[in-house]
């Protein structure tokens, strides 16, 4: 999938086919070469190559769609689809779009609009208003985020914001997924009544998704603290909720000795849990981590089902391929990269301690005296973020340009805060919104959220808590990648080979020089850096995204 996004133009469409066919034949080529190690290896590498290619060339035939011609004032009338407050008003995700002056078969799917005074609208109901509207945008930076590229691949085909208050039409709709959408907003609107600040949006992004009312101070402080994946739906937010669901039923099942005794609570508990998970993903959004979060889930609570480990190395490559079936494109995205090698170093680790907890139970070391269990619990915090830091650092450096230094102390302290006092009570929340008892819940859950975000602040105040870097050769990351996959797959003593290319690409990063003189795109704007590290900006054109980046 990588090498098919790396091609300087797109491939014509036969070339996917011949590629699916391909693979489907070099698969048949390893299943008869059973008795052939090397050759069945070698023959499902080429297979997965090929439906790499084939697989993402498909997604693109999938989601073609219009994108607008040239930015432009329009009159624009569509569906709002998803609402999400934000600092300054919301934004609203449309559909079913009539644009002004645009021909139908140009027009795109959806559009992304900012609106200043959203009233009283919800999902599902029809609007007229008046936008400035421009495609998304290409990349900033050389090598940079292409959100053009991602606004292709989810059907989005304009942006931009609106001016005075939209006009609702007739014909509001009210589909499954609108319904979701609706409790969607009518749940950060309620948690943000409550608590009208930096909190309660963070608040609302936990439970609902939305974190377009995250300012960016706070998006800082999150991220040189080292805690910006507690704002991301993610795995940590999805295990707690499958995690709680499946402790909970199957203690309340073994409360019941008839029942407890003739079926397997077990497995009972964990479709309960898929269930929750699932109910989870609808309601927060289901964006591209929470979906890959939700899947890793599901393969893991089922493996419970089928009686098989939840934790395990084929247990990750199941649910990264099940991830890249539905979703090819996220394999280029920061959050992949960095959620699946958190849990790839984990595993690893984790892996690693196992034989020795086996020699324990077998008797062949002598017993230790037991740990109390706090502290047993903070020596695992403080492993797993040294290790998922350790892990995620190189990725950090080469997508973000920064490393935060303090991340093991922050989290030592907010990740406690999220797992026994933000989410117990927002999932309480939810449950008790449908009867008007949810306000103690909530207002619970922004105070340890208040926790959170003091730990981030204060953390990211402290000399030297985030470094920058200069942005790294692409051949680098390649280089980090083959070889951390190497160190972490393997379990004999050749595994230490994979530090030779990791050792290269530190060399490669050392000696790669910054560049002198950066230039806008259509020659709008010019960044020149000096022989002190300093820049200068030349600006014939305003663009804030151009010239933060």
């Amino acid at each position: 999938i990588a090498l098919f996004f790396a091609l300087p133009a797109e491939p014509p469409a036969w070339l996917g086919a011949l590629a699916a066919v391909l693979a489907a034949a070099l698969i048949l080529v390893a299943l008869r070469s059973r008795r052939r190690p090397l050759r069945e290896a070698l023959a499902l590498a080429l297979a997965l190559l090929a439906g790499g290619m084939a697989l993402a060339e498909a997604r693109l035939l999938l989601v073609a769609a219009p994108i607008l011609a040239r930015t432009g004032t329009y009159r624009v009338e569509g569906r709002i689809i998803d609402l999400a407050p934000a600092p300054e008003g919301a934004k609203a995700l449309l559909d079913q779009l009539v644009i002004q002056h645009v021909a139908a078969e140009r027009t795109p799917a959806t559009l992304r609009v900012n609106l200043r005074d959203a009233g009283d609208l919800a999902p599902g109901d029809r609007i007229r208003v008046l936008a400035r509207l421009q495609p998304p945008m290409p990349p900033a930076l050389p090598d940079g985020f292409d959100f053009a590229r991602q606004a292709y691949l989810d059907g989005l085909g304009a942006v931009g914001f609106a001016f005075g208050r939209p006009e609702r039409l007739a014909g509001a709709e009210n589909a499954l997924g609108l319904l979701l959408a609706r409790l969607r907003a009518s749940v950060a609107y309620r948690i943000l009544s409550l608590r009208p600040d930096d909190g309660g949006a963070m608040a609302a992004a936990l439970i609902a998704g939305v974190r377009a009312g995250i300012d960016q101070p706070t998006w800082r402080a999150m991220q040189a603290s080292g805690l910006a994946h507690l704002i991301s739906v993610s795995g940590l937010h999805m295990v707690l909720v499958a995690g709680s669901m499946f402790t909970a039923c199957r203690w309340l099942l073994a409360l019941i000795p008839w029942l407890a005794l003739r079926y397997p609570v077990r497995r009972i508990a964990a479709v309960a849990a898929l269930l929750a998970a699932a109910f989870y993903l609808g309601l927060s959004g289901s964006s591209v981590p929470t979906q890959r979060s939700f899947l890793t889930t599901a393969v893991g609570l089922i493996a419970i089902m089928v009686d098989r480990s939840p934790l395990s190395m084929r247990l990750l490559a199941w649910s990264a391929l099940t991830v890249l079936l539905f979703s090819p494109e996220s394999v280029l995205g920061a959050s992949f990269q960095l959620s699946f090698a958190a849990v790839l170093g984990l595993v690893a680790f984790y892996e690693s301690w196992r034989p020795r907890a086996e020699e324990d139970e077998a008797g062949q070391r002598p017993r230790s005296r037991p740990k109390p269990l706090l502290w047993r619990y903070l020596l695992g915090i403080c492993a797993t973020t040294l290790v998922a830091s350790t892990v995620t650092t190189p990725l950090a450096a080469f997508h973000f340009q920064t490393i935060p230094t303090y991340g093991v102390l922050a989290n030592l302290i907010a990740v406690p805060l999220t797992s026994f006092i933000v989410m117990p009570a927002g999932m309480l929340g939810l449950l008790l919104l449908p009867l008007g008892w949810d306000a103690p819940a909530f207002i619970v859950m922004v105070w340890g959220v208040d926790g959170v975000l003091w730990t981030a602040r204060t953390v990211a105040g402290l000399p030297g808590a985030l470094l920058t870097v200069q942005q790294w050769p692409f051949s680098a990351m390649v280089l980090l990648m083959a070889g951390g996959l190497w160190l972490a797959l393997w379990r004999l003593p050749w595994r230490w080979l994979g530090l030779l290319p990791m050792a290269l690409a530190l060399l490669l990063v050392l000696l790669t020089r910054p560049p002198d003189l950066l230039i806008g795109t259509g020659l709008g704007m010019a960044a020149v850096r000096h022989a002190d590290g300093g820049v200068s900006l030349i600006e014939w054109q305003k663009d804030r995204l151009t010239r933060e980046s």
